[in-house]
């Protein structure tokens, strides 16, 4: 008789090592790259629209498709993942972006930037949640939190780093000297990511002939680990998602049978097994965050420009926000590891709404700028990371990363309202201070579903009895 191992169980009972370390980097590497490319284009909007005689406003429409394009990216990269694997679908989105950031250096009008950055965006959706779900399925359980938001705090250290180097580069290089390094250093990662990024132990346990490759990858994790030769590794603690029977006739059409089963095998689940409440909750509260995320990551630099203070103290006092936010990611991650995903997270979003309204308010004075902006950043781009890595927690592993990357997806589809708006009120002659008031009761919208999730979450885990990889609430034995 075979020796059944659960993978679940062989995970938590590791120490925290170089194994996971590298995991982390790797992912850190990426969203850093991520951040610089995402953000790039906020970054050199003032320097573009002087060198192509642009008005206030009219990379909106450019903003609105970079985001548009990292939402698709996001809802077609996850079932990919769950169906191929997370590590090819994480190595091909990285050359992908990359190659995509190099051709935006060689854009001559709005049309071809438009284009050419919702194509960018494809690729681009999709890393963020990819390195949630990696890092979260290796990871022990007891520094879960904490590891998955370290690994993502790469986003916003990327993301702020780009102000920083905008200010350095455009002065010399021009505006397409932030794009070259954007899509250049992707590439070099992708190789590395080819050596040391392994697919996930817990997908491969849920799939025939895969021990060799799970026993190799445990020992590399831990070299003292041995397994009996008729090994079999299963996920004993954690329910495969249940899935209804395609219909006959889809099969039967070259289009509709992957698209039936595309929508069958990865799309019904997150609603199937009392997960739909859960599921619109977690994309509202992605929605609400994400929208106030990108108005601030794609409008702030041009908002605090409009206070009167140069430029190039502008670009630095905006990139405050993805300092705060930098700071924000590994402390929420720390903090949820202690009291719990859902009361951080409550707490930062109504932080969060009261600073993003005061942002605002504090005009042209820079020390005040700095404070608010930081603090804002430490709430909004803190709760972006956290909200993914909840997500995680929330969905077994053959849906987990179609959970994640369609809660992202979904949310920035209508998130597109964000820049959007950004620059029709920026074009309408609106206050920075009138701006920062509307888009601050998102904030308040998401604290709320919190709670509400808190109260679902837990009245589901403990009438199924179901392993989540991170408990939402930190129980004390008795």
């Amino acid at each position: 008789m075979a020796t059944i191992v659960d993978v679940t169980e062989i995970i938590d009972e590791q120490k925290t090592g170089v194994f996971h370390v590298r995991i982390v980097v790797l992912c850190f590497l990426m969203l850093f790259l991520d951040g610089i490319d995402n953000l790039g284009i906020a970054y050199v909007a003032p320097a573009l629209s002087a060198a192509w005689a642009l008005g206030k406003g009219a990379l909106g429409p450019v903003f609105t498709a970079g985001v548009a394009g990292v939402a698709i990216g996001a809802l077609v990269t996850g079932p990919i993942a769950d169906r191929f694997g997370r590590r090819p679908t994480m190595i091909f989105t990285v050359i992908y972006f990359g190659v995509l950031t190099l051709a935006v250096t060689q854009a001559t009008n709005l049309t071809e930037l438009l284009v050419l950055r919702f194509f960018a965006g494809l690729g681009l959706g999709s890393l963020v949640p990819m390195a949630v779900v990696i890092s979260s399925e290796f990871a022990p359980r007891r520094t879960r939190a904490r590891l998955v938001t370290i690994a993502s705090s790469g986003y916003a250290i990327g993301a702020a780093s780009g102000g920083l180097l905008a200010a350095q580069i455009i002065p010399h290089y021009g505006w397409q000297g932030m794009f070259y390094i954007g899509g250049v250093l992707p590439v070099a990662l992708a190789a590395a990511m080819w050596v040391w990024l392994p697919e996930s132990v817990r997908l491969l346990a849920l799939r025939p002939g895969t021990a060799g490759q799970i026993v190799t990858t445990l020992r590399r994790i831990n070299p003292a680990l041995s397994f009996p030769p008729d090994v079999e590794f299963t996920l004993a603690r954690e329910k495969v998602a249940s899935r209804p029977a395609a219909a006959d006739a889809g099969g039967q059409i070259p289009v509709i049978g992957p698209a039936l089963g595309f929508v069958t095998n990865y799309l019904v689940p997150l609603f199937t097994d009392r997960r739909a409440v859960i599921t619109l909750l977690l994309w509202f509260i992605f929605f609400c965050n994400t929208t106030v995320l990108n108005l601030l990551n794609q409008w702030l630099p041009t908002l605090v420009t409009t206070t009167g203070l140069p430029q190039g103290e502008s670009l630095r006092i905006a990139s405050t926000l993805q300092f705060g936010g930098m700071v924000g990611v590994i402390s929420m991650g720390i903090l949820a590891d202690r009291f719990g995903f859902f009361r951080v997270l409550a707490t930062a979003f109504l932080t969060a709404g009261v600073f993003v309204g005061l942002v605002g308010s504090v005009g042209a004075t820079a020390p005040l700028l700095v404070a608010t902006i930081a603090i804002g950043g430490f709430c909004v781009i803190g709760c972006q990371i956290t909200d993914a890595a909840m997500a995680a927690t929330l969905y077994p592993t053959d849906i987990r990363a179609t959970g994640v990357n369609w809660a992202h997806g979904v949310a920035r589809v209508f998130s597109v309202v964000g820049p959007y708006f950004g620059g029709v009120l920026l074009a309408a002659e609106w206050q920075m201070r009138d701006i920062l008031y509307l888009f601050a009761v998102l904030p308040f919208a998401a604290c709320a579903c919190i709670l509400v999730l808190s109260a679902v979450v837990r009245a589901r885990a403990a009438s199924a009895g179901e392993e989540m990889l991170t408990p939402p609430m930190k129980i004390k034995a008795a």
